[in-house]
């Protein structure tokens, strides 16, 4: 027999090796913060600053709003009155109450949604901003 085969080795346990492996490449890997680079000023983001001639205005859409309330009012209205007109049949049945409630609802979604972001960028909510609001 040769002098290497009295001093082989035993195959290596996998468990041990996955377990040093692991904890080679958890230690490796570093942990980073996350960064909204929309809103981040770098040494280039100067640069454009400075040539360009534009001022920016976080100014919120007036109109835009204004139509947003606007329709979430009528729509809030479209419903109400619609509920009622089908329980009370005005008109002579309730298809004209379940027309109004069904016209209140397209009223109201878009209405809501656009007013719920305004909101939110106006109290400063992170992720809302005026610019989600299209303009009219």
């Amino acid at each position: 027999m040769s002098p290497l085969s009295d001093k082989t080795l035993p195959p290596p346990n996998p468990i041990q090796s996955n377990q040093k492996s692991n904890r080679s490449s958890s230690d490796s890997v570093k942990k980073m913060a996350y960064v909204d680079h929309a809103f981040s000023i770098s040494d280039d983001d100067d640069i454009l600053m400075d040539s360009s001639s534009f001022t920016v205005h976080n100014r919120p859409p007036i109109r835009e709003i204004a139509l947003a309330v606007s329709l979430l009012v009528f729509g809030t209205l479209g419903i109400i009155f619609g509920v009622f007109m089908a329980v009370e049949r005005v008109g002579g049945d309730t298809a004209h109450g379940i027309f109004f409630a069904i016209l209140g609802s397209i009223l109201f979604i878009p209405g809501f949604y656009y007013t719920r972001i305004a909101y939110y960028a106006y109290k400063g909510y992170k992720g809302f901003s005026f610019s989600n609001i299209p303009p009219v």
